[in-house]
């Protein structure tokens, strides 16, 4: 026996199978693609060994260099694919598409709006109590991009949404909670306002509108520049937020600039350190920090230098000069109550990173579950809100949903469209139904065991989601009580205590995680199971990406994959490795624990 198992490892070793070769990467770039080009493609993989090929329909800074542009899914394209399936099929090679145009990630023009990625949306209302509030409540921002009204920057990796950029909403809940005692805000303290340079009102900077900006002027790099709130007498701060800082190009692969600061003084000359901002990518950050009593507040940011583009060099635009950076400024709020530390991050804008242990302050200011009502019944369908208000000052809070605005890419613009939601069971599998039929039409039927085998999902570049129609229901249903009562949290506020607030948003992640996991990836699976089909599956490749769990997006994987790159290139470093270690061992891992045969890279 031990005879015939050498002799077959010889064999395979000399004339190794099919399983045991590499597969090719194979980029259909801006529709630059011929019968002719495909052929000797085709042709030159299997001469040299090639096992299969993953085809991906894309653009990055492509021109088209054929007679004529092939357009993804045109009939002239579907029959050079056609043509790719049935001389891959001759040939004896696997064949696999990714699960978009482009390589990123589930997304197309097929993707309506009320079918792609969410985030959650509020606004705020303070209301007397001991009467009754008849009004219009202001509706949450309809703007598409990555939180509250903070318009989209660009859609795809490459930047600049391809398309008229959709606006979408739609309400969620609506709640009041009764403010603190004692609690006073900023407008009330009514601080003077002082600058190192530009114009700043404290209307300006408290009007709760991220897009309404103002420059702060750069000094010499590495200089500090400023903002100042002085209060005729010395006031007690518990938290503020900040809205506006220099974000890096690559967000998707940086937290932002480490360089914002807050500093106090008794006396308007001596200021001391009190909290650091967080490099975060969100527009808005909150900190709390311990109970500080002083008379001067001074937001500060030590002036950094521009930083190459790293896509104007790939597309062969000649780089600016570096130059002292300037910051856009339009928030700076101070609260005398408690905040929810880095609550928007810790809410889903970025993928957090868990923490060791849960802070335990004893808050005084946190606000008790039995202060939070539920008043979404009271609202109507234009807005308008019917209330007794109990005793007390109130807020009330009108919580509803938008876009993120993230598109597949990099595609070409005829294949470019909104990224599906990956937390809605349904829309994702109109989305990678629609997608199969047409490759099903595309390959004349030649998929399943014969044909058409795989789908890649790639490395995921989609951004982050925090909300879709159905969480209140999953999150009920996973963690086994009402999301309601906590909704304020996701304001920032703190309800029953800072450890409780912290266990709720743990909760709030979990749950966007699992459905990442099984709404998203294990529903393709299933699909393309349904059809004969396997898929390949990518997930973090470089740090923390999304809130899901790397091996639950890849237990289900027929082959888990995991990504490498070249010291020095465009992911940054000159030593990749480190990065890639976490990805492999995963993909590994994963394998190991649940059966898979075969590990990609």
């Amino acid at each position: 026996m031990a005879s015939v198992q050498a002799q077959d490892l010889k064999t395979d070793f000399q004339n190794p199978p099919n399983a045991a070769k590499p597969r090719v990467w194979w980029h259909w770039m801006n529709g630059n693609i011929t019968k002719e080009g495909i052929r000797k493609d085709l042709d030159w993989m299997k001469s040299v060994g090639i096992g299969g090929f993953q085809n991906f329909d894309a653009n990055l800074f492509t021109p088209v260099v054929v007679p004529k542009k092939l357009v993804f899914m045109t009939p002239e394209w579907k029959e050079a694919f056609r043509y790719t399936m049935q001389r891959a099929d001759e040939l004896g090679l696997e064949m696999a598409i990714a699960g978009s145009p482009g390589w990123s990630v589930t997304g197309g023009p097929w993707v309506p709006p009320q079918d792609a990625m969410k985030k959650y949306v509020w606004t705020e209302t303070r209301v007397a109590g001991g009467q009754n509030f008849a009004d219009k409540l202001p509706q949450p921002s309809d703007a598409t991009g990555k939180f509250q009204n903070v318009k989209l920057e660009g859609g795809g990796m490459m930047g600049g949404f391809v398309g008229e950029v959709p606006a979408f909403y739609r309400d969620a809940a609506v709640l009041a909670y009764r403010v603190p005692a004692g609690e006073k805000t900023i407008t009330e303290l009514s601080p003077k306002v002082k600058s190192s340079g530009g114009d700043f009102s404290l209307k300006a900077l408290t009007d709760g509108d991220l897009t309404n900006a103002s420059m702060l002027p750069p000094g010499k790099v590495g200089e500090e520049i400023w903002i100042q709130y002085a209060f005729d007498t010395p006031q007690t701060i518990r938290a503020f937020s900040v809205a506006g800082a220099n974000h890096l190009a690559l967000e998707d692969f940086n937290g932002g600039p480490e360089n914002r600061f807050l500093k106090v003084s008794d006396d308007g000359v001596n200021f001391r350190q009190v909290a650091t901002v967080s490099g975060s990518i969100v527009p808005q950050n909150t900190v709390s920090i311990p109970p500080t009593t002083a008379k001067y507040f001074r937001l500060v940011y030590k002036t950094l230098e521009s930083q190459p583009n790293v896509f104007a060099a790939m597309a062969g635009m000649k780089p600016e000069p570096p130059k002292p950076l300037g910051v856009e400024v339009a928030e700076f709020v101070l609260y005398t109550s408690d905040r929810v530390d880095q609550f928007e991050d810790k809410a889903g804008f970025t993928p957090w990173k868990e923490e060791k242990s849960l802070a335990t302050t004893t808050s005084a200011t946190a606000i008790p579950e039995s202060d939070v009502v539920d008043l979404t019944s009271k609202m109507n369908a234009d807005g308008t809100l019917n209330w007794q208000v109990p005793a007390g000052n109130w807020v009330v809070v009108r919580f509803g949903y938008s876009l993120t605005g993230r598109q597949n890419h990099p595609a070409s613009p005829e294949a470019t469209g909104l990224e599906v939601d990956k937390l809605d069971k349904e829309a994702v599998k109109k989305y990678i139904n629609t997608y199969l039929d047409m490759y099903k039409e595309a390959t004349g039927g030649l998929m399943g065991s014969k044909g058409l085998q795989y789908m890649i999902l790639d490395s995921y570049e989609a951004g982050h989601m925090t909300w879709t129609k159905d969480f209140p229901a999953e999150f009920q249903k996973r963690r086994g009580y009402a999301i309601t009562n906590w909704l304020p949290v996701l304001t920032g506020r703190v309800v029953k205590s800072s450890e409780a607030s912290e266990k709720f948003l743990w909760d709030f992640r979990k749950t966007i995680g699992e459905l990442i996991a099984e709404n998203h990836y294990d529903v393709i699976g299933e699909v393309l199971h349904s059809r004969g089909m396997k898929r390949y599956t990518e997930s973090h490749e470089n740090k923390r990406i999304y809130l899901a769990d790397g091996m639950d997006v890849k237990r289900h994987a027929d082959i888990p994959m995991s990504a490498m790159w070249t010291p020095g290139s465009l992911a940054g470093g000159n030593d990749e490795e480190v990065r890639s270690k976490a990805d492999i061992r995963e993909s590994a891992s994963v394998a190991h624990i649940y059966g898979q045969k075969i590990v990609a890279a």
